[in-house]
């Protein structure tokens, strides 16, 4: 077993039965509430999930199928449904990465072939990924995404002032903190939060 989280009751994990190949499980902490939650991919390769986060009253986790390459998937704990929501349509997989939850917000960065890499958010009202626009109909490749007291803080790149740090408090549009004003960015890395204050490179 590995990547073990709680999410609404329940405990969820990936594991391989020796059948199935990698896929994800859940348990109560007994032997009989112990299940695997559905084997998403068919052959014994297995759907191989990762980035398992809890948001909004639900998991999400990151999978292959198969046949729509590695896209994002929801596990609601309540029903037990299990549901797809794919970026990128076809066989070549969305590239999601970094998802994370700030308050009850799940953000994360995804592929789309016209649009590019660009920063998503899924919240409890659609339940449906939406893309977050820093430039309209333009990649903004964000990533190294962190919660520093309620606020989502990342690195990315509008195409007008390279990459920058970027963020997004709660109820606000996302905004730019600009520490080499131009074209050339700063390029923040190893974003780390120390107690609510932002340590970075």
């Amino acid at each position: 077993p590995d990547q073990l989280i709680y999410s609404d009751g329940q405990v969820f994990f990936t594991a391989d039965d020796g059948i199935s190949g990698e896929e994800l499980w859940t348990s109560d902490g007994t032997t009989n509430g112990t299940s695997q939650v559905q084997d998403l991919n068919a052959t014994s390769f297995g759907s191989n999930p990762n980035g398992l986060v809890s948001s909004g009253g639900a998991l999400y986790f990151v999978a292959n199928n198969g046949t729509n390459g590695a896209e994002l998937w929801r596990v609601d704990p309540s029903s037990g449904n299990v549901s797809q929501l794919e970026i990128n349509p076809g066989s070549s997989g969305s590239s999601i990465s970094d998802p994370i939850d700030v308050g009850g917000i799940l953000y994360f960065n995804g592929y789309h072939s016209t649009l590019g890499s660009s920063l998503y958010r899924i919240t409890s009202n659609t339940a449906q990924p939406e893309r977050v626009e820093l430039t309209q109909g333009s990649s903004s490749h964000a990533y190294e995404m962190i919660n520093v007291n309620g606020t989502l803080v990342f690195r990315a790149s509008n195409g007008g002032n390279g990459y920058e740090l970027w963020q997004i408090k709660p109820g606000e549009s996302p905004s730019v903190i600009d520490i080499r004003p131009g074209y050339s960015g700063s390029f923040p890395s190893k974003l780390f939060n120390a107690n609510g204050q932002l340590f970075f490179t």
